[in-house]
C-alpha cells in the first residue's frame, strides 16, 4: 500500500491529480534538493486533506493555485514576511529560513498556524507554529517516517495534525 492508500485509510480526503504535470519552477528552483519521494508525493495528488479539514499537505493543488485552500503552500512565509515589513534584516532571515526549510504540512488546528517542514541540511522533518514559525522541533528522521506516523492508525493526532 503507498502513502496516499495508507493516509486515506486512517481518513485523510485525498484527491489524485489528474494529469501528469510538472511541479512549478517557483518551487523546483527554490527546493532542488527536495527528495525525489517528496517531490513524488507533492506531484501525485491535487490535495491531501486531515479527516478534520484543519491540516493539509502541501500537494500540487497549492503548488498550482488550483486548491479549495483558502492559503497558499508558501503562507506562513508571506505573513512573517508582512509582519516583518520595513524591516529588511528581519526578513531577510524569514527567508533564508524558508530557503532551507519546505513546507510539507500545514495546519490550522486549535486555532494555530502551524507547519511541518522538511529541513535541508539533514533532510529532517521538523515542526514549528506562530507566533516563532522559525522556532522547531525535530519531529521525523525523513520524509517517509514522517507519512508513517501520520498514517499510522494507532498514533495520537498531534497539535500539526
Amino acid at each position: 500500500m503507498n502513502k496516499l492508500e495508507r493516509l486515506q485509510k486512517v481518513g485523510w480526503q485525498v484527491s489524485p491529480v489528474s494529469t501528469d504535470a510538472p511541479l512549478p519552477a517557483c518551487f523546483t528552483d527554490r527546493y532542488p534538493w527536495l527528495p525525489q519521494e517528496c517531490l513524488d508525493f507533492i506531484a501525485s495528488c491535487k490535495s491531501v486533506v486531515s479527516p478534520d479539514e484543519k491540516s493539509w499537505f502541501i500537494a500540487c493543488g497549492e503548488l498550482s493555485e488550483e486548491s479549495e485552500s483558502a492559503f497558499a503552500w508558501n503562507a506562513w512565509e508571506l505573513l512573517m514576511l508582512e509582519t516583518a515589513e520595513g524591516d529588511e534584516a528581519w526578513q531577510a532571515e524569514i527567508s533564508a529560513f524558508w530557503d532551507e526549510h519546505c513546507p510539507m504540512l500545514l495546519s490550522v488546528k486549535d486555532s494555530c498556524y502551524s507547519h511541518v517542514s522538511i529541513r535541508k541540511s539533514d533532510l529532517a522533518i521538523v515542526a514549528g507554529e506562530e507566533p516563532e514559525f522559525e522556532e522547531v522541533e525535530n519531529i521525523a528522521e525523513s520524509f517517509d517516517a514522517f507519512v508513517d506516523t501520520v498514517a499510522d492508525p494507532d498514533a495520537e493526532p498531534t497539535r500539526y495534525w
